[in-house]
């Protein structure tokens, strides 16, 4: 809310689950049924232990393309593929 602000989130890439399986937080779609508070518009910056990306004015795709960019490497084939598979990319 400063002046000149910037609108950054910050996120692990993964997180385990109960069964201690390796899971990761960037995902293809929102499982029906979230709630979501916020509009896409009110990110500028994702940062993960991968990297920064801006997605601000950016088309889906490209937002789709650099999420996956620091995505955990282990995920990014299957996020790329699901991507494709719903037209995301």
């Amino acid at each position: 809310m400063s002046k000149n602000g910037k609108r950054i989130f910050v996120m692990e890439s993964t997180y385990t689950d109960k069964e201690e399986n390796l899971q990761s937080k960037i995902m293809p779609m929102l499982p029906e049924g979230t709630a979501v508070t916020t509009s896409r518009n009110e990110i500028e910056y994702i940062c993960t232990e991968y990297g920064v990306v801006n997605i601000s004015y950016e088309s889906i795709t490209k937002r789709v393309k650099k999420r996956i960019s620091i995505a955990h490497p282990q995920f990014r084939d299957r996020l790329t593929f699901e991507a494709k598979k719903n037209r995301l990319l």
